[in-house]
């Protein structure tokens, strides 16, 4: 009908403009034009996925994570979900919680490069560094470009003395 389709209009209009929000960083009006979109058109899956990232930018990690395990629990092959998840608990220093959830997204998706690298930023803070460095040859194998990964494999040789292949 005419009126669900004005509603439907709008609530794009609404999700464009908290797009543009959330991409220029200003993740409280962002979050606001995503619930303005949410009245107009209550279905609007990514608008709720998109508030959700916008509360992990600006910190609320406790509630990102709840909201996030919401998706999984209806989407169990959500790789960003369960990488989130990963990233909110090492926000909060949680890294041992972190694992397993980037655990998943790795068998959910093993070709997805980002949660084998917050993989190993969580067992290089738990100064397990030989697994560590294993979690960065991943990385670097999916993606040889992803420079932070390279820095991490120098940080680990440094640490083991090992300078020559720190310096490399």
């Amino acid at each position: 009908n005419i009126q669900s389709y004005a509603q439907n209009e709008k609530a794009k209009e609404l999700y464009k403009k908290a797009g543009d929000l959330k991409y220029s960083k200003d993740y409280e009006n962002a979050i606001n034009y995503y619930n303005l979109a949410l009245e107009e058109y209550h279905e609007y899956y990514y608008a709720y996925y998109n508030i959700v990232i916008c509360k992990y930018n600006l910190g609320k990690y406790e509630e990102a994570i709840q909201d996030f395990k919401w998706f999984v629990k209806r989407d169990q092959k959500n790789v960003d979900a369960y990488n989130y998840i990963g990233i909110s608990y090492m926000g909060l220093g949680k890294y041992e919680e972190a694992i397993p959830e980037l655990d998943k997204a790795i068998s959910v998706n093993p070709l997805y490069y980002l949660p084998y690298y917050n993989r190993g930023i969580c067992r290089y803070n738990l100064k397990i560094y030989e697994t560590a460095r294993k979690d960065f040859d991943k990385v670097i194998e999916l993606n040889a470009r992803y420079y932070q990964a390279i820095l991490y494999k120098g940080l680990i040789a440094y640490i083991g003395k090992d300078y020559k292949t720190a310096l490399s």
